[in-house]
Parts: structure tokens; sequence; C-alpha cells
């Protein structure tokens, strides 16, 4: 029960971490610099999520799940952004509906950004999990 409701944290974790990536791409000139008061908002809920799900999920590498759960989001991240900037450059959809909210989606700098380096923090603690991992096996003789 406890690796059901640690799975469950960590997938609700990575929906924050979706929709922080997101939100970076949205430009919205008469709010001002709020986009990044809200991703910081979102960021809250994010840590806290990852918090629950490790401390509830048994016997795990912090790192690990850390690294995969950053990249679960990103993943679903970088799959909606395809779609939205499709949709963006689609004629034949700007033929069929309205496709003018789509002009909010263009900080295209700052969502690569948060994007790359979400990722890259994914792989990094992935990696250095994996490291940990066949350092203890070396050492104990035993998977941790």
């Amino acid at each position: 029960m406890r690796k059901l409701f640690g799975i469950l944290f960590l997938t609700i974790c990575a929906f924050f971490v979706y929709t922080v990536g997101l939100l970076a791409f949205f430009d919205v000139p008469e709010t001002g610099n709020v986009k990044f008061e809200v991703m910081g908002e979102y960021c809250i809920p994010l840590a806290g999520f990852l918090l629950l799900g490790l401390v509830v999920y048994p016997g795990s590498n912090w790192m690990t799940l850390s690294g995969i759960t950053l990249l679960s989001g990103q993943a679903v991240n970088v799959f909606i952004t395809f779609l939205l900037i499709s949709f963006k450059r689609s004629e034949e959809l700007s033929n069929v509906m309205d496709t003018s909210a789509f002009d909010y989606f263009s900080d295209y700098l700052s969502g690569f950004s948060i994007m790359i380096g979400v990722a890259l923090l994914g792989v990094i603690l992935l990696a250095l999990g994996r490291v940990y991992r066949k350092s203890h096996e070396a050492l104990d003789g035993v998977p941790p």
C-alpha cells in the first residue's frame, strides 16, 4: 500500500513539473512578470508531493526517484509543447477554428530554458542515483 501511495504522490509531483514547464512558455504582456510568481507558487506543491513520495515509497534511492519524476514530467511537457506548437503553426487548423488563443504561447526562450534545465537536473539525479547504487553494491555486495 505504501508503494501505491508513493507512486501516486510522485505522479502528482510529475504533473506539477509538467505544469511549471508549460507555464514558462506563456507570455501574457498584460500581467507583467506574474508568470514567474505563479511558477514559483506551483513549485511549492511540486516539492511537497516529491517529499511525500520519497518518504512514503519504501526502500528507494531518492536521487533515482527524483530524476525519474522530473524526466517523466518533462516528457509530458515536451509532448504537449510539440502539440501546441504544431497547432499554432497549422494553416488547416486556422481555417477551421480561431487560433488567436495560441498567440500567448510564445515565450520560447524561458520555456525551452526551463525545459532543458529541469530535464538536465533529472538526468544528473538519475545518473548520480545509479552511481550511488553501484558503489553500494560493490561495497556491500547487496543493493541498497
